[in-house]
């Protein structure tokens, strides 16, 4: 992975999640630093060439959202797995595409307050983000507004326990959607200056911080205040 994503526990100690190697499989591999040394947590999967997304549950766990590939091929596949303190677990397989007339976006991802995952991302040429919530052991999709699409990535991020997405509108801005009290509210919507890349969220009380990776690096962000 050229930027392999880090979480620190409830005790501010580091796992490290990443893309790997093992017997020329591209795995999924973590690691996690118990204040001493880092201690391995295993492997999971083969032909993981996608994006991912990881965040710790409640417990220090980690949970990663991976776009899995094929060799050979142009089929796809978005896959969610937990580590349960022993050996990565699948908890879904949420979205594939079997060639190239169609195309998944890397998938975003964030825990509720229960620390079970939610997931956004985008299958093109479909309009509309796709939303799912790991409810009663198994991936539900969550109804989205109908107005709400995104040319490139998807952010995602959950703010005082509600999910937010953001996605980039017709106009190159960043449309921002919470969910608030079973509802989607209106969009906010932050300028970006036409710029393509990654969408990141970051709660801060009650400030969202909008940002976007650009082609020449940070391109921008903004905050979005929400009562």
């Amino acid at each position: 992975s050229i930027h392999p994503p880090v979480a620190l526990d409830p005790q501010g100690l580091p796992t490290l999640a990443f893309i790997g190697s093992t017997a020329n499989q591209f795995d999924l591999q973590g690691f996690h630093f118990d204040g001493t040394s880092w201690n391995g947590l295993g492997s999971f999967g083969t032909t993981l060439f996608g994006g991912m997304t990881m965040r710790l549950d409640p417990v220090g766990h980690p949970v990663v959202a991976v776009l899995r590939g094929f060799g050979g091929s142009n089929a796809a596949e978005i896959e969610v797995v937990r580590h349960d303190g022993a050996a990565w677990v699948l908890l879904g397989v949420l979205d594939s595409v079997f060639d190239a007339t169609q195309r998944l976006t890397d998938p975003a991802l964030a825990l509720d307050v229960n620390g079970q995952p939610w997931v956004a991302w985008k299958h093109a040429p479909f309009a509309g983000v796709r939303v799912a919530a790991f409810t009663c052991g198994t991936f539900n999709a969550i109804a989205m507004p109908s107005d709400f699409d995104t040319l490139s990535g998807v952010g995602f991020a959950m703010f005082n326990g509600e999910p937010v997405v953001a996605g980039t509108s017709n106009t190159g801005d960043i449309d921002v959607r919470r969910l608030h009290a079973g509802a989607w509210e209106a969009p906010v919507f932050v300028p970006s200056a036409s710029q393509t890349g990654g969408i990141f969220l970051l709660p801060s009380g009650n400030t969202l911080i909008v940002g976007l990776a650009g082609i020449a690096g940070l391109g921008l962000m903004e905050r979005v205040l929400y009562p």
